[in-house]
């Protein structure tokens, strides 16, 4: 069977929008292309309260795991070993804190980190923020 040029050009526009529904809805964002200019930072992300990226540098994915809980995987050339990370929550009184080393969470990926997100009370929440790896 052939397909027109356009025809195909409508197939491909589709599938492309119903694979990239199905990987948010399944809670994972899928990282949108270095469109951050930041020359002294190795990586860098905006992150939505759904795992959503909103922009990025050097970062491979972000996945929600549960309420309050991310695993910001980085690109293989940026080594978390050897960095310091600085976290901003985008909400007042919710707090960010980065867990490195293996963590389960994250499948025991040395390129994650965990990110939590946490209210005043200590309880998980789902929160926006920023991570930048120096």
């Amino acid at each position: 069977m052939h397909l027109s040029r356009s025809k195909r050009a409508l197939v491909l526009a589709t599938t492309a929008v119903a694979l990239l529904g199905a990987g948010v809805s399944g809670g994972i964002a899928l990282a949108a292309a270095d469109n951050v200019r930041a020359p002294y930072a190795r990586a860098a992300v905006t992150v939505n309260d759904d795992g959503s990226i909103v922009r990025s540098k050097g970062i491979d994915t972000v996945t929600r795991l549960s309420d309050g809980k991310y695993c910001v995987k980085l690109n293989p050339g940026v080594d978390p070993n050897n960095a310091v990370f600085t976290t901003a929550s985008h909400r007042y009184r919710l707090f960010v804190v980065t867990e490195l080393g293996n963590n389960p969470d994250c499948g025991d990926d040395p390129q994650s980190i965990r990110v939590t997100t946490t209210d005043h009370e200590g309880t998980f929440a789902d929160g926006s923020f920023s991570l930048v790896v120096h």
